[in-house]
Order: structure tokens, then C-alpha cells, then sequence
């Protein structure tokens, strides 16, 4: 599931499925309770997944950053040696 309108497709599915109007317990209509368990349950999951999506992404935007700033400083540092032959 990639968005919370597939969240509410899946549910409604569900419901079209299965006779949630009749699970009961002791005279108490649990679908009501179960379905937004679900759907708060699935929407965690979401947001964790969309979190640990974008938190890669700066990861590997720092990652070549960090690679550009030390290469040019590599370079820096090497160019201020001057090379001199030995005779």
C-alpha cells in the first residue's frame, strides 16, 4: 500500500468481502474497532516507510556531499606542495 487511499480501498474491500456488519462478541459489534486499529495500524507503517525513504535520501544527498567536499580538499592540500627534482 503506497497511500492512505489504498488504506481505504483495502478496508472497504474488506468489508465488501466478508459480513463485518455481523462480527460480534458478547453482543458487540467489533468491526467498528477492529477496521480503525487497521487503518491507524496500516497508516504507522506508511509514514514509517515514507519517513525511512526520505531519511536515505539525505542520507546518500550527505553521503556525495561529504565525497565532493573531501575530494576538493584532498586536492587543495596537494596542490599547495611544490614539487622540486632531486639532483
Amino acid at each position: 500500500m503506497l497511500s492512505r487511499t489504498d488504506i481505504k480501498n483495502f478496508i472497504l474491500d474488506v468489508e465488501s468481502k466478508f459480513p463485518v456488519d455481523k462480527w460480534e462478541i458478547n453482543n458487540i459489534h467489533i468491526w467498528p474497532i477492529v477496521r480503525l486499529d487497521l487503518y491507524f495500524y496500516l497508516i504507522r507503517k506508511l509514514e514509517i516507510k515514507k519517513k525511512q525513504e526520505t531519511e536515505e535520501e539525505s542520507t546518500t544527498k550527505n553521503s556525495k556531499q561529504n565525497i565532493n567536499f573531501f575530494s576538493f580538499s584532498i586536492s587543495k592540500k596537494f596542490s599547495s606542495f611544490s614539487i622540486t627534482p632531486i639532483a
